[in-house]
């Protein structure tokens, strides 16, 4: 079967391995190019290891009580692994723009010209245009009312006399902030203390002003993020003085020299429900199907779910159509649930702060 995936990211290489190895011809198609950066993430090896089948220890993680990496690293492995797999090719550059269906074909509009494919698949994140062709009345993933100042710091740019965290999740409460901050690999992939990064997400509320004075928010909807280069002194002086008062070392540390000298991010968060995940020869996967909070932290891994859910139906189907409605049989009501989780925390997280 000739599958187009749209959106190169960890959902979609995923995909396109995936696929690729099950015998179909795959190709991934991503708008961007990938620079490095990115925060931190949950890994379960596990499941990496049933969609790529790639040796998972060869992916730099953090050990505590859970595997943590970097997108950026986990990307690159899977970039490195999708150029080893027969049947897939990937090509970055290429916005797909317009989507139909002619007879048993979808036929793509790109920038790069038609393209044409027996099934699409969607793993273009939180603001999928493929989602909009599968679900046109049901597609915007709105703001959750919250947001997070997020940001990733080499431990070499934090004192020497910083206590170096263990692999351990951390979690801290305010009455008005969370933080949710954890040790990754270096951006070489070291995992020696010293020498490797910490990610930090902090939690915000009741800032909607600020995200509609900036357009990262138009009415509900959830238009992008705001970049460090965006962070005006007074914005950084005010964050710096919170974060001195509220957040223990060595997170602390780590988010006072991302602010000072690194390259902090804010963005409102987004959620979406599913009605569907199918539909006109197409199919959703990861943010493009499901827009979760990230206090979930259950985001790739649900997207590596799909993965396995959709290779299987199309193995255990003949017909594409009852591979479609199996899919979407096994992974709707989960992929329901795990927002509704995160949505239910963040109602009560609002109520609170």
């Amino acid at each position: 079967m000739r599958i187009v995936v749209v959106g190169g990211s960890l959902s979609g290489l995923s995909a396109g391995i995936a696929l690729a190895r099950a015998g179909h011809e795959v190709r991934v198609l991503e708008r961007a190019t990938i620079q490095p950066g990115g925060a931190g993430l949950g890994i379960d090896l596990a499941l990496l290891h049933d969609v790529t089948g790639a040796d998972p220890a060869t992916l730099a993680v953090v050990r505590g009580n859970r595997y943590s990496s970097s997108w950026y690293l986990v990307r690159q492995w899977l970039v490195d692994i999708a150029l080893k797999t027969a049947g897939l090719q990937m090509r970055d550059g290429v916005e797909a723009t317009s989507y139909t269906v002619d007879g048993d074909t979808v036929v793509l509009q790109t920038t790069q010209g038609a393209q044409d494919a027996d099934l699409l698949v969607g793993a273009d994140g939180y603001k999928s245009s493929v989602r909009a062709f599968v679900d046109p009345e049901h597609n915007d993933a709105l703001y959750s009312g919250y947001m997070l100042w997020r940001g990733m710091c080499s431990e070499e740019q934090m004192p020497s006399t910083t206590r170096w965290p263990s692999g351990y999740v951390d979690v801290h409460f305010t009455q008005r902030y969370r933080l949710v901050a954890y040790a990754v690999p270096g951006p070489d992939g070291s995992l020696v203390p010293g020498h490797r990064q910490i990610s930090w997400a902090w939690y915000d509320p009741d800032r909607r002003a600020f995200l509609e004075a900036r357009n990262c928010i138009v009415g509900d909807r959830v238009i992008g993020t705001l970049s460090g280069d965006r962070f005006d002194e007074p914005l950084k002086a005010e964050l710096i003085a919170e974060a001195e008062r509220s957040w223990p070392s060595p997170w602390r540390e780590a988010i006072l020299a991302t602010l000072r000298s690194g390259e902090p991010f804010a963005t409102p968060i987004a959620e979406y429900v599913p009605n569907r995940l199918t539909s006109h020869r197409a199919l959703i996967i990861g943010d493009a199907a499901h827009v979760a909070s990230p206090m979930t932290g259950s985001g790739f891994r649900y997207a590596l779910l799909d993965v396995l859910a959709i290779r299987g139906a199309l193995a255990s189907n003949a017909d594409l159509g009852a591979a479609l409605r199996t899919f979407e049989h096994e992974r709707l009501n989960d992929d329901r649930q795990l927002v509704l989780a995160g949505h239910a925390w963040g109602q009560q997280y609002l109520q609170q702060g």
